[in-house]
Parts: structure tokens; C-alpha cells; sequence
């Protein structure tokens, strides 16, 4: 099964294409999100991320184990803790970029939705505590949503169309996505319409 996932996996210069839609469902469960997203930044042992994320290490070992056998991560090293040997587990890249591929549309739809509100909500409080916005609202993080979801799914139609590319780095992805967004914005009359009703929500 794992070397059947794996075949649909590509991984160019820190970027993972997944396009195995059970192998993208493993990782967006909220709990290995959040072990995806502390492993970004340090290579860390089970027992360091359950103290971080304050669960279980038995519960935090369950979910590195997909993780794992998905393909996500891999043991990077080995530390001593009173005499007890521990599994360093790491990122297998960088980014893990989504492009699921068969299956239900509906869970195709809800993969490129991305997050849920209550993680959009909580990114605009953190927007609203650096002075960038002035407004945090349930409706606004439901447009915003709606905006990651048609933004998401038109950068993975861009990086299917150069999916053969020999080297795509990191800045690359990021300036894709970027230039995807201002065009989008100047050419598309209905996303802008949309940004400009996300605009009046959070600026007031």
C-alpha cells in the first residue's frame, strides 16, 4: 500500500507533489497539521511534540505512525533521554504541495477548501494584533475561505501545467502564487468583487 502512494508522490528541490487523495486526507487531519507544521521549523522526537501540543506521546506516536507510513515524515536521527533511546523524526520536504487526483469530487472540493473557519477566524485575530486590520467577523472568515478555496485551486491547475519542470524551488512556488493573485485580482471582475467585500469586512 505504501509503495503504491508513493508513486504518486513527486518531490522537486523541498517540494512533495501528493496527489493520492487518501494520502492528502491522512495529512490534513488537525492534529498531524499541527505536527506538520512544528516539524517545518525543528526535527523533534514524540515526546517533544506531545509536551508542545500538550497530548498524549501515545496519541502523538499513533499519528506520527500514518504520518510516516504516508510518506510525510521520516526518522532523521536518534536521541537519549535517561538512558532511553528516542526517534528524531523529520519533514520529508519542505512543502507538501496538494493536487488530489481521483476519488469523490466532494472530497476533492473539501481537500482545496483548506482549512476550517475557526483557523481562518484565528489567523485574522492574529492580523487584527499586528495593527493590519481593524474588523474580525465570522462572515469574514467565511469569505476569506472562499477566497484561499479558488486561489488554491487555480495555483494547483498552474503547477500541474509545469509539473515536468526540472527545478522548481521554493521562492518559484511563493512567487506563483503571488502573481496568481495580483492577476487574478486586476482580470477577474467576480474575485475582485469578492476581495473588495473581504476588504470592507476586516478594515470597517
Amino acid at each position: 500500500m505504501a509503495e503504491k502512494r508513493e508513486e504518486k508522490s513527486e518531490i522537486m528541490d523541498g517540494i512533495k507533489i501528493i496527489r493520492d487523495i487518501d494520502v492528502i486526507k491522512i495529512g490534513i487531519e488537525e492534529t498531524r497539521m499541527k505536527i506538520l507544521a512544528l516539524l517545518r521549523l525543528n526535527s523533534l522526537t514524540v515526546s517533544q511534540i506531545a509536551d508542545t501540543l500538550d497530548k498524549d506521546p501515545s496519541t502523538i506516536y499513533r499519528h506520527i505512525e500514518k504520518l510516516e507510513k504516508s510518506g510525510y515524515v521520516y526518522p532523521s536521527g536518534e536521541r537519549k533521554t535517561h538512558h532511553i533511546p528516542e526517534k528524531i523524526y523529520s519533514r520529508t520536504a519542505k512543502i507538501f504541495l496538494l493536487l488530489p487526483e481521483g476519488g469523490k469530487l466532494d472530497d476533492r472540493k473539501k481537500i482545496m477548501e483548506g482549512q476550517s473557519i475557526e483557523k481562518k477566524l484565528n489567523l485574522l485575530e492574529k492580523l487584527k494584533k499586528m495593527g493590519l486590520i481593524r474588523n474580525v467577523s465570522r462572515e469574514a472568515a467565511e469569505k476569506l475561505r472562499e477566497i484561499y478555496a479558488e486561489l488554491e485551486e487555480d495555483n494547483a491547475k498552474h503547477m500541474e501545467m509545469i509539473k515536468d519542470e526540472k527545478e522548481i524551488g521554493l521562492y518559484t512556488v511563493w512567487a506563483i502564487e503571488g502573481i496568481n493573485l495580483l492577476i487574478k485580482y486586476r482580470r477577474d471582475k467576480e474575485f475582485r468583487k469578492k476581495m473588495e467585500e473581504l476588504f470592507s469586512m476586516i478594515e470597517g
